[in-house]
Order: structure tokens, then sequence, then C-alpha cells
């Protein structure tokens, strides 16, 4: 029976087999028993006493075994989630790492398998034995939390949490290990992820935690004190957090708040997952496509918008329309940004595009409008406008029902739209000049760190907004930060429509700069040889 579970797999997904194969041998796999086993006992005899009931005389007739299945409980709830994330992001990534030192990889590369079935042969078969140790140990913790009193359902949904964030932190490894082999040893690669993957391993399980203490107590009283109620899903606990997406009580109704946990962690597991796909396809293209980054953004938008609508009701006062305006104009710009610098291709990709873009499209008619929007050499500043006008688009409504509000007296609702208008600007210059910093070959870190300068220039300039009388500079410095929207709030119509002529005005110079720097390089060597002979 093992023997045609090991061919299926084999047949199915030769990676997966290849990994299973030279891990699963019978010194490993006693080792890995009896580990478990011996984890187990410790455990359960560190909790467990013995009371005497009964004596005849001075001695003990009979003794009741007394278990702290809650403690043992808790404990197994922090041990096996850590031992999963931490072990299998470092077995991940030095594996891989090694196998692409060794050159193995780029050999497993061109195999027929797809790329899908190599990763995820590697993140099932990688840490295969400690699969196999974290699945002994589950029944001790499945029984532990039962009797503890914990629903079977929610030990059923705390298990579901650590497979999607496992499958967020493996995918993430494997992205990372992609993006970083060849600059670093293995040991040292591995190490450095495993601690970092530790660290905010301990802060992913210690929401879980926080959770589950959260909800247990009022969920239990819900259950014990209404009537006939035996529906989990039906106790809606009350003095909890007044937390709401698209008006769903996630803070204080476990369902809810379950779901968008589990949500919102899937979506981020498979976003590294297209991630590594696509590097592990080829170290030259984006990390993201065109057409991923519109799906990408917009499912992002989504998210918060959702966080955002509730403070639309009418019980809601002006003081309180803040957490909008802040996901809006302060962390969505920062996103935009991230999003722009991967797609943006390098040097020798929009070289070929330059030259060669009219021999992509065999048997069509060239459009480059069509390579613009979806091409994965062309420029990328068309696709961040895309971006841009996705997220106004599903912020739109938002922005249109707040008309009767405002945030302070010097930022009223049409003042919304124009700063985010003008934050569309901004970061359309900022990709502009990414382009021009990737024609002359300047590497990802210093366009990163152009962008970090840019808002040390924010800090700085609001600091000395604190100390100087005359805001103008301050204001017109601001207006060319990621958030321009604060130089509105400073107030001032002179220099808000001053500052959006100049953003205007350097966005059209660096888009001709742009268009006449690609125009250049797309001239090959030989044709400016033979242009400089006929002349």
């Amino acid at each position: 029976m093992l023997l045609t579970l090991f061919d299926r797999i084999g047949e199915s997904n030769p990676q997966l087999f290849r990994e299973i194969k030279g891990r699963f041998i019978p010194r490993n796999l006693w080792v890995t028993f009896f580990c478990s086993s011996v984890a187990q006992i410790f455990l359960f005899l560190s909790f467990s006493k013995q009371n005497c009931i009964s004596y005849t005389g001075s001695e003990c007739a009979s003794f009741n075994l007394e278990i702290s299945w809650q403690i043992i409980y808790r404990i197994l709830n922090w041990i096996l989630p850590i031992l999963l994330i931490t072990n299998g992001v470092y077995g991940l990534i030095n594996d891989v790492a090694q196998e692409q030192r060794k050159g193995t990889l780029n050999f497993i590369r061109f195999s027929p398998q797809s790329t899908q079935s190599i990763l995820l042969g590697k993140i099932l078969g990688v840490p295969s034995l400690l699969y196999l140790g974290i699945a002994l140990v589950i029944p001790l913790h499945l029984a532990s939390g039962l009797f503890a009193g914990l629903p079977l359902s929610s030990i059923i949904g705390i298990y579901a949490l650590w497979a999607v964030g496992c499958a967020l932190f493996y995918n993430s490894a494997l992205l990372y290990t992609l993006q970083n082999s060849d600059k670093m040893e293995a040991k040292t690669l591995a190490g450095g992820g495993g601690f970092l993957a530790f660290l905010v391993g301990l802060a992913y399980i210690g929401i879980i935690d926080f959770a589950v203490d959260w909800f247990k107590p009022k969920v239990i009283e819900c259950l014990t004190t209404v009537p006939g109620n035996n529906n989990l899903n039906s106790c809606q606990t009350n003095g909890g957090l007044n937390w709401q997406w698209f008006f769903l009580p996630i803070g204080n109704q476990p369902v809810f708040a379950y779901g968008l946990a589990f949500m919102t962690v899937t979506i981020g597991a498979y976003w590294y997952w297209q991630a590594a796909n696509r590097r592990f396809s080829s170290r030259h293209l984006t990390l993201i496509s065109k057409q991923q980054s519109y799906q990408l953004v917009a499912c992002f938008e989504l998210w918060l918008l959702g966080f955002s609508l509730p403070e639309l009701k009418p019980v809601v006062t002006n003081n309180d329309l803040g957490l909008g305006f802040g996901l809006l104009f302060f962390l969505t710009p920062l996103v935009l940004i991230i999003v722009a610098v991967n797609l943006t291709p390098n040097y020798q990709a929009l070289l070929d595009w330059s030259r060669y873009k009219h021999l992509e499209f065999k048997g069509e008619k060239y459009s480059l409008i069509r390579d613009l929007i979806w091409g994965e050499k062309s420029p990328a500043i068309v696709a961040v406008a895309i971006n841009l006008l996705i997220t106004a688009l599903i912020w739109l409504p938002w922005m249109l029902l707040t008309l009767q509000k405002s945030w302070s007296e010097n930022i009223q609702s049409p003042q919304v739209v124009l700063g985010w208008l003008m934050t569309m600007n901004v970061i359309l210059i900022y990709v502009a000049i990414a382009e021009l910093l990737r024609l002359t070959k300047t590497p990802s870190w210093l366009i990163f760190a152009s962008t970090g300068a840019i808002a040390i220039a924010l800090a700085t300039t609001t600091i000395w907004h604190l100390e100087v009388q005359n805001l103008l500079l301050v204001q017109f410095l601001l207006i060319f930060s990621p958030f321009p929207i604060v130089s509105l709030a400073l107030g001032g119509t002179t220099i808000t429509f001053f500052g959006l002529l100049a953003q205007l005005g350097t966005l059209s110079l660096l888009i001709w700069q742009l268009t006449g720097k690609v125009r250049k390089i797309g001239v090959s060597s030989s044709q400016s040889y033979l242009s400089t002979v006929d002349s």
C-alpha cells in the first residue's frame, strides 16, 4: 500500500517524490517517531499528578490522575506552529539555496514539470519529516483542547490558520531565496530567514492566541446563558471592539473575524506564490506582471475600503473620520510605489523592448497602447496610471458619500478628490524617475533608497513646519512628497494651485525625457554606424 502511494506521488509530482524519497529513510523515520513520542510523554508527565482519594489507615488506597489539559494545550498551541514556521522556512531556504549554488535547480527548470509542480514539491517535500512529527502530536493537542473546553470547530479553525500561515511563510521563503541565493551563502541566508520567520511567526501565533482568549469566555457565556442555544456562529459577543469590515462586526463576532483573517492570509499567500513562480521561471521577469498588478491593487484596495465604509454611518461624528483618510492617502501611496518599482523592467528588458517590440507580435498588428498596458518588457508608467485609476474608482463611492462630512477645518470633501489627483501625479513622477534610472542601469536598491530619501525629506519638512512661521516653502515641498494631502491640510489655495501646475509640468518633462531616452536606446549600434557613414 505504501509503495502504491509513493508510485502515485511519483506520477503526479516527481519533485515531491524526489524530496520524500531522499528523506523517508528508516533512520530518519525512527528518529522522528522517537523524538515525537518522547516529547509527548515528557509533556504529559510534566503536567500530570496523582491525587489520593481514599486512605486505608495511613496509606493511600486509590489514586486519581489529574491532568492539566489547558496548560498542555496552550504549550502545544505555541510550540507546534513555531516549529512548523521556523524549521520549515529554514529548511526550504537552505535546500533551495544549496541547489541553486550546485546548479541542480537549473537542471530541474528544464524538466517537463511545471513551475507550480516543482515549487509545490519543494514546499510539501522538504519539510516532510517535520510534517510527520507534527502530525504525531496533533492527537494530543486535539484531545487537550477538547478536554480544556474549546469547541471542536474552534480547534479546526486554528489548524486552518496554521496551514494558510505556513503557506504564506513558505511562499515568501521561496521568493526570498530565489531573489538572494546568489548574494549570500546558503547557511547565512537560511539563518537570517529562519530568525525573521521566528519573530514574525511569534507575532502571528500571538494574534491567534489573543483572539481565542478574547472570544472564548464571551462565546462560552453566550452558549451557557441563552437557553437552547448550541450554535457557535449565533453568539455575538457584547462589549467587544467596535471593528467592522464592510459593516460586518469583526470586533465582536468570532465567525466574521475568523473569516476575514483566513481570507487575508490566504490571499497574501496566493500573491507570494505568484511572485515566487515568476521568479523561478526567469530571474529577468518582474515580480508581477502588469495584469497581475491590476488584480493585486484591486484586491488590496477593496480590502482597505472595507475598514473605511463603516465611517459613513450617520452616528459617526466628523472627528471619527480618520481611518479611511489615512488608508487612502498614507498607506496606499506607499503600497503603489512598491508595486510600481516591482513592475519596472530592468535595463536589458527595456533595451530589448525599445529595439524589437514590433517583432514580438507575430502575425498581429503591433499596438503600442496594448503593449504598454499588458507587455512584460514595456515601461511601467502606463500600468501604474491604470492602477491609480483602479484605486480612484474603488474609493470614489467613499469620497462621494463623504461630501457632507469633513476631516478638519482645512480639508473639505472636494479637497479630498483634489488631494488624490495630486497623489496620482506624485506617484507617476516617481515612476517616471524610476524608469529613467533603470535606463541608466541603476540597481534596484538605489531606486528604493531614493524613495526612502523622499520619505525622510517629508519627515524633515513636517518637523520644520513646527518651528517656522512661513509655511509656503514647506507646503510646496510637501506637494512633491508621497503625501501631498498634508500640504492641503496646511491651507493655502494659491500654493496648492501653483503646486499642481508644478506637478503637471514636472510629469510632462519627465515623460518627454523618458520617451526620448527610449527612442535613443532603441537605435541599434549598427543603425548608428550606418547613419554616421552616410553623413
